[in-house]
């Protein structure tokens, strides 16, 4: 009985230090990894200006700035790269790159930190996911969905209207054979943060047909302060058959807005 209880003793010792003796190895198996970073979209939002540049963007041209958060969760320093972050669209399999204002920096181990990237887009797509590459060969990645982003800022609005047809321009003068003039009357509301200028060089009148004609001549306010209001008249000379469908707004290089042209009145 004695010796049975002794080596039974023996072999639990045994088994204990066979156990103590690979503690370092399970240690060393539960171990941070190196390089290792979680990434985090806090918020997503429409503009119409890059990071990078202070124009304007074009018509239907957008950026779609995203408040990025990167944590480091490795034991080394994590190198944080503008180029490392592409934004996947859905229903897209490529990633595109995007602006950025910042400098690439080390992150140190255990801390983060928020950074701003914008990607420029035809249109207002949905995006998917944004992916961040890291460590010193790149080979790691990190994903994080996108949320559903602001809606971009309103900048120009169109208030009252009207539309009516006549045989005369602003000078009097009648139109050329086959044509008659369409005198469009409206409000301009500018909620920019810059004057909006009206000028006929940045008017456009779309029809039915798709056909689009320039304005010809202007009356009243010829410039719009930020928050403020006006009231102009825009003369289109245009074919007797041609019927008007929305009016087309666009600075270039700043606000672009369209209305829709109501039946116009008058012969």
């Amino acid at each position: 009985m004695g010796l049975a209880i002794g080596a039974a003793l023996l072999v639990s010792v045994v088994i204990v230090a066979v156990l103590v003796g690979a503690l370092p190895f399970l240690k060393a198996s539960q171990k941070q990894p190196s390089y290792l970073a979680k990434l985090g979209v806090n918020q997503a939002e429409w503009a119409y200006e890059s990071p990078t540049l202070s124009t304007h963007t074009a018509r239907g041209q957008y950026f779609l700035w995203l408040n990025v958060s990167v944590n480091n969760s490795g034991t080394h320093s994590l190198g944080v790269e503008g180029f490392g972050f592409k934004l996947r669209w859905k229903g897209e399999t490529a990633g595109v790159p995007g602006s950025y204002a910042w400098s690439s920096f080390d992150l140190a181990p255990g801390r983060s930190t928020n950074v701003t990237i914008a990607f420029p887009s035809a249109g207002l797509k949905t995006p998917d996911l944004l992916d961040f590459q890291y460590s010193p060969s790149g080979a790691s990645h990190v994903q994080a969905s996108v949320p559903a982003p602001f809606a971009p800022a309103t900048e120009v609005t169109f208030g009252a209207s009207s539309a009516q047809w006549k045989n005369n321009d602003t000078y009097g003068r009648p139109p050329i054979a086959g044509n008659r003039f369409l005198w469009l009357a409206f409000e301009m509301r500018n909620a920019w943060d810059q004057s909006a200028v009206i000028t006929v060089s940045y008017f456009k009148a779309e029809g039915l047909s798709g056909s689009i004609y320039s304005a010809l001549q202007q009356q009243g306010a010829v410039e719009i302060a930020p928050g403020g209001r006006g009231n102009a008249t825009l003369v289109f000379q245009v074919p007797t058959t041609w019927i008007p469908k929305v009016l087309h707004y666009d600075m270039t290089i700043g606000p672009w807005a369209d209305m829709a042209i109501a039946t116009p009145s008058g012969p």
